[in-house]
């Protein structure tokens, strides 16, 4: 007998109930977790004074709306979010937003927070050094269709190395979907020293899944010179430290190794860990994993370079879903869905984000419990996309705004599998 933790099901007729099971969540389920929606717009200008008050200023559960404008030129160091339940949305209508970082620490076990479509990019001086810092968070933290990138020591001079993408440490749940990860590029030695490229993923003590997620390590430095934290190899697209880690989707890559380097400079490996004592474990399912390119004098290294006990491969193909965030009442939105044709899918929704690896259906449930059926299709398209028109329906006049956490179960060829999630940001149209 297998355990799981996939919920019964209840189906409804068609997926066109979605915004009346929406209501039903939020009438039955929504008051400990009403959202206050603060929007902050500095009309394309300096917004950084703008952000960290709305953030200081926010309660447990408040959604971010983040308009367009200049918050990296006035504040070098990253957003600290603290301890505290937050949603951030970049609310650009398709323009980048973007942020010198963002630092998530000590998010208790009952919290969570969310990030959606920004891109966090350190300034070369910076001295937060990864795109996004997680540490000591038993909590949930989400993110989706954003860009992550390492700070990238390109002037040497500045002595600090090259930053991850993505930096968890002593935190239990990670979620990224639809992301772009990169590692902080080297720069050339110009007679100083030269660095390792970034991990595009660092987990140290952490935990992560990544759903259709693209990352990258950072290239290694260019030139002869040997740095103090070894040879300027180019940095692995994930690396484990006392790590666990389930892919689904996507692909990991190895950065390049410099130009010019010294013999033994290497390119990275698209996964890594398993070294010394260590335990790390890593849960792969159609997954492209690739080692960085030789270009200067170095030596090639492996796609993985893990123990294969640390190593689990899934067959099932990975499945996707997507829709656009924030969603405001009346606004004709579209929610797709990516598997194999013929699969029958059961989108799961739930007012709270969860991290529960479950190997039986190849995947983590990302739904908390209690989570209700809020739409069941079925992919008839050689293509594997089923495409779901809806209406966003009206919240009730007492809340502003509401997070609801989607993930679909996929009945396939291929067995019952968890696919990606997806948060519906769901905000009055008054914002």
């Amino acid at each position: 007998m297998h355990s799981h933790p996939i919920p019964a099901f209840r189906p409804h007729r068609s997926w066109r109930s979605l915004g009346l099971l929406a209501v039903a969540l939020v009438l039955h389920l929504a008051v400990p977790a009403r959202a206050g929606v603060v929007v902050v717009d500095p009309h394309g200008g300096p917004g950084d004074q703008l952000l960290d008050a709305a953030i200081q200023g926010a309660s447990d559960g408040d959604i971010l709306l983040v308009k367009p404008g200049d918050y990296v030129s006035f504040h070098p160091q990253a957003y600290g979010l603290g301890f505290r339940s937050l949603t951030l949305v970049a609310d650009g209508g398709g323009s980048p937003i973007v942020l010198p970082g963002v630092e998530v620490t000590s998010l208790p076990s009952n919290g969570s927070v969310h990030l959606r479509g920004f891109e966090l990019a350190p300034d070369e001086a910076n001295f937060d050094r990864s795109g996004l810092a997680v540490e000591w968070c038993e909590g949930v933290v989400v993110v989706e269709d954003c860009v992550l990138r390492g700070a990238s020591a390109r002037s040497i001079a500045s002595f600090l190395p090259n930053g991850a993408g993505l930096f968890a440490a002593n935190s239990k749940s990670v979620v990224l979907a639809r992301c772009s990860v990169q590692g902080g590029d080297a720069g050339p030695a110009t007679g100083q020293y030269t660095w390792p490229g970034g991990s595009g993923v660092q987990l140290q003590k952490a935990s992560a899944a990544l759903f259709d997620c693209t990352v990258l390590g950072g290239r290694g430095g260019d030139g002869d010179i040997i740095t103090p934290f070894g040879a300027p190899n180019g940095g692995n697209g994930v690396m484990l430290v006392e790590g666990r880690i389930v892919v689904s989707g996507g692909s990991l890559r190895g950065g390049d190794e410099g130009d010019s380097t010294v013999i033994v400079a290497q390119p990275g490996s698209g996964l890594a860990g398993g070294f010394g004592a260590e335990v790390d474990e890593a849960r792969l399912r159609d997954v492209v994993v690739t080692a960085g390119d030789v270009n200067g004098l170095g030596t090639p290294v492996p796609a993985i370079d893990l123990p294969a006990s640390m190593l689990v491969s899934h067959p099932a193909a990975a499945r996707s879903l997507s829709l656009p965030a924030p969603l405001r009442e009346g606004q004709v939105a579209t929610m797709t869905l990516g598997g194999l044709q013929g699969d029958l899918v059961f989108v799961l929704a739930s007012l709270q984000p969860a991290f529960v690896p479950d190997a039986f259906h190849q995947g983590v449930l990302v739904v908390g419990l209690p989570a209700t059926t809020a739409v069941v299709a079925t992919i008839t398209d050689p293509s594997g996309l089923r495409l779901l028109s809806f209406t966003t329906p009206q919240l009730p006049p007492s809340l502003p705004g509401l997070v609801v956490a989607l993930q679909g179960v996929y009945f396939g060829s291929d067995g019952v599998t968890l696919g990606a999630p997806a948060s519906a940001v769901w905000i009055d149209a008054a914002f």
